[in-house]
């Protein structure tokens, strides 16, 4: 069972591999890099409006923005992450749900946002 769900994702992707990549590209041809190192903003929310148009392209069944605030930074800031005081305008998280065929689930993390390619300081 398992080496036919590996062969149709195999078929899968190499019959998409023109519009994933069309995608990839589009994606990282978006300005999203941090401001001041995220202090004063930064530009996330142009990435993860793309990211919102993927998924609906993909007939998600629910796509939600979450936004960044001090108090939910706050409360990650108890376990030694996020950055709390910066300037959250514009900048959320975006969560799409794409139901499947099964009770099975799968997760993909990323981040959208980056320093600018000229501040070699970072």
């Amino acid at each position: 069972m398992a080496n036919d769900y590996s062969k149709r994702i195999a078929e899968t992707i190499e019959a998409n591999k023109e519009k994933y990549i069309d995608h990839l590209l589009k994606l990282v041809s978006i300005d999203t890099h941090d401001i001041g190192h995220g202090i004063e903003g930064g530009l996330e929310g142009n990435g993860q409006r793309y990211l919102e148009e993927v998924f609906r392209e993909m007939n998600a069944d629910e796509i939600v923005e979450d936004p960044l605030t001090e108090e939910a930074i706050q409360k990650c800031a108890k376990y030694n992450e996020g950055n709390t005081g910066h300037n959250y305008d514009d900048r959320f998280n975006v969560y799409a749900t794409i139901k499947g065929k099964s009770d099975k689930s799968i997760l993909f993390n990323g981040h959208i946002d980056h320093m600018p390619a000229d501040n070699l300081e970072s």
